[in-house]
């Protein structure tokens, strides 16, 4: 407890609660769902992430200080094991990338711009490649190891730097078709250094992104090119689709891209515990093709124990990435910031699209829609996006929207009502299977008050109110209409209505029981939404 004080428990001070809560406890029946800290995830794919986001690759790197550069601001910019680059064209994400595969040496030719670890014959690098101080931070098993990294330095001095403790990959588009190009010109996909045989996981995952069911798949490493000592490769595909063979010379660009990376970048050229860097991978990929795709690169990052950051644009992408794990760049007085964005409405400005809504949840009032929207932003921030809250007029318009929409095919649709609702009455079949209810036994309004009480402490803490204010405050709107309660203890508080819902919701949320209702309402929601 902050400073040793002791919370105030509602039974303490106002009897009649002391028998509401015992009431509440007698008709709250909540599904367990496992530990309270995880969600029961059973989509393989949403394990996969969730086991992602949620630990560190063995070696990763966690961040890069930037001074004194003539390119980025002064800045540190820290990395999960997944990150999301995003920013509007010309911001610097791609130039975000080619500098960190350049801070643990350089592997990708120079076919474009940005330029950073090397230049091309005419390349005027004094005004477009970085310069400055880089301290870069990698976390390893035995502690953080930080080293200084002069991007003057050449490739091999900075990959010596780093050597054999970490290392980074980078894969663009423009690369992958310019090795593709001059191995269709230059060498024989007869002559292969390396060849395997795609697993039946592979296949399926190609076949959720392509459309292409293959019966066999056959992945040829070609040697393309030998210079001072280095080899570069290509990528040779064959396949065998109903008894038909089709390769590489026959494959659409996107098919071509797709087996580049999940058949040659991610399988053989990036190695155990390292970083992959991958821009804009949903270049040439359908719409559909988008998520699948990003999926399959979190099952090859997962098997390698590597680290992944994406510089990307697709929202469809985006969606598996929380906020948390999303960085913006923006070009200010000329200079290169990252930073994490504050909102999601921050994202969409800058993708400059809007995702489609997946799914209505319809909702007795608009304060409930905010209760909700509350829990999204702690437990599935993608809710908010994927599904468009709705409210009705009262428990009747919830149900009766519910009863119209029984027939809907296109769109997905679930009801809340309120923890008063719970054993209201008698659900019929449809009611039950799209009837949900929010955390605890009475109106939202009364849960949030009564877990002020519950928990002074706690939102005294987040606030800035002492207890006895918040306590004066539940009081002076005790006896009010439930829907006026929130907006008089807002006043009270002196604080807008939708910063006090934020700060009572995590406050109610401190309540285990609670926190496990509204835990497993945000699962099945999410599960209503987009069934696996």
């Amino acid at each position: 407890m902050p400073g040793g004080e002791r919370v105030v428990r509602g039974s303490e001070t106002n009897p009649i609660l002391a028998i509401k809560e015992r009431n509440a406890a007698r008709r709250c029946k909540v599904t367990p769902v496992g530990d309270s800290k995880k969600e029961n995830v059973s989509d393989p794919r949403a394990k996969r992430w969730q086991r992602l986001l949620e630990t560190d690759a063995p070696r990763q790197l966690q961040s890069i200080e930037i001074s004194d550069s003539n390119i980025f601001a002064d800045q540190i910019i820290v990395f999960s094991r997944v990150t999301a680059i995003i920013g509007r064209h010309g911001t610097g994400k791609s130039l975000l990338l080619r500098t960190i595969e350049a801070l643990f040496g350089y592997s990708t030719p120079p076919y474009a711009p940005p330029f950073v670890g090397e230049s091309m014959k005419y390349h005027n690098e004094k005004f477009s490649r970085p310069s400055g101080n880089f301290r870069v931070t990698v976390k390893c098993p035995d502690g953080l190891i930080v080293r200084d990294i002069e991007l003057q330095a050449s490739p091999k001095e900075r990959a010596i730097e780093w050597a054999p403790i970490f290392g980074a990959c980078y894969a663009t588009p423009i690369a992958a078709f310019s090795d593709i190009g001059y191995m269709f010109d230059n060498s024989d996909p007869a002559n292969a250094v390396r060849e395997r045989d795609a697993s039946r996981a592979e296949l399926d995952a190609i076949r959720n992104i392509t459309g292409r069911s293959y019966d066999k798949l056959t992945y040829r490493t070609v040697l393309t090119d030998e210079m001072d000592g280095i080899k570069y490769y290509s990528l040779f595909v064959i396949g065998v689709e109903d008894g038909r063979r089709v390769d590489s010379w026959t494959l659409s660009q996107g098919e071509l891209w797709v087996h580049h990376i999940l058949g040659d970048f991610l399988s053989r050229e990036l190695a155990n515990e390292r970083l992959a860097l991958i821009d804009e991978p949903e270049t040439f990929l359908a719409n559909s093709a988008q998520r699948p795709f990003v999926d399959q690169a979190a099952r090859e990052i997962l098997k390698k124990d590597s680290q992944l950051i994406v510089g990307t644009h697709s929202f469809d992408m985006l969606n598996r990435f929380p906020l948390h794990n999303i960085r913006l760049c923006l070009r200010i007085d000329g200079k290169i910031h990252v930073v994490q964005p504050a909102t999601f409405a921050t994202i969409r400005d800058a993708v400059g699209v809007d995702g489609p809504v997946r799914g209505l949840i319809l909702v007795e009032d608009a304060f409930a829609a905010k209760v909700l929207k509350s829990l999204f932003a702690i437990y599935d921030v993608a809710l908010y996006r994927d599904a468009e809250v709705v409210r009705c007029d009262g428990e009747s318009g919830v149900r009766s929207g519910v009863q119209s929409l029984r027939y809907a095919r296109r769109v997905k649709f679930v009801g809340v009502l309120d923890g008063d609702q719970r054993d209201a009455s008698t659900l019929s079949k449809v009611m039950s299977e799209n009837i949900l209810y929010l955390p605890g036994a009475s109106t939202p309004e009364q849960e949030l008050l009564n877990g002020a009480i519950r928990h002074a402490s706690f939102l005294s803490d987040l606030s800035g109110r002492s207890s006895s204010e918040i306590m004066a405050g539940v009081d002076a709107c005790a006896s009010l209409d439930h829907q006026y309660q929130i907006g008089r203890f807002a006043r009270h508080m002196g604080l807008s209505e939708d910063t006090i819902t934020s700060y009572l919701v995590r406050a109610w949320l401190q309540n285990a029981e609670i926190e496990m209702q509204a835990r497993n309402l945000v699962v099945q929601l999410r599960s209503c939404i987009t069934p696996a």
